[in-house]
């Protein structure tokens, strides 16, 4: 099993928000990340997945792409 821990930041100027997300996984897996279409958070938002040997950043990321369900890949080659 492998622990992932997962940041999301709103890299909007003057925005210092960020969520921090934690689980494990067994084998290859991807992980949805949704934002709630009601939300006020506009973005571009930075993704930060770091586990025991590895970490993994996604930049850029728009609202438009967290609403509809922004996927990554945990324990995939």
């Amino acid at each position: 099993m492998t622990a992932h821990t997962i940041y999301i930041s709103n890299t909007t100027t003057g925005c210092s928000d960020f969520v921090k997300e934690t689980t494990s996984t067994t084998g290859c897996t991807n992980y949805i990340l949704r934002l709630n279409p009601n939300t006020k958070a506009y973005g571009p938002f930075d993704i930060t997945v770091i586990t025991d040997s590895n970490i993994v950043n996604y930049t850029g990321v728009t609202e438009e792409e967290l609403i509809m369900g922004y996927k990554i890949p945990l324990n995939c080659p």
